[in-house]
């Protein structure tokens, strides 16, 4: 079996450094949320809805309701650990990147979360 020693130029070096940054960033991303739980999640595992769990948290007001801040917690909720913002990187058709943010419960938001609404309506139940 012959190999074949390659030399690589300073910008492949450089696109290959690049591509190991953003694997391992990706990586990264995958570890920080797997702990964490979607609203979508959150709403199916309660029997309720990711739309209806929304709109329960803005009506307790732990999620904020104004037109630029819709559905992210307050930071008091952020401060007790009961949610977690997860900013994510896209890039749109064009090229240019776009900056997203997600929040998820933690799994310490998602019990008190669920404690006050089985609470709220466990008349209904």
């Amino acid at each position: 079996m012959k190999t074949e020693n390659k030399e690589l130029s300073i910008n492949e070096i450089d696109e290959l450094i690049e591509k190991l940054i953003q694997l391992k960033e990706n990586k990264e991303d995958e570890t920080q949320t797997s702990d964490l739980i979607s609203f979508s999640e959150a709403g199916k595992i309660l029997s309720c809805g990711r739309n209806s769990l929304y709109a329960f948290c803005r009506f307790k007001k732990i999620l904020m309701t104004s037109k630029n801040n819709l559905n992210f917690p307050y930071q008091k909720f952020i401060n007790w650990n009961y949610f977690t913002v997860v900013e994510k990187e896209y890039l749109k058709r064009d090229g240019k990147p776009v900056i997203k943010y997600a929040v998820y419960f933690t799994q310490l938001g998602f019990q008190k979360i669920k404690e006050m609404y089985l609470k709220e309506f466990e008349n209904e139940r």
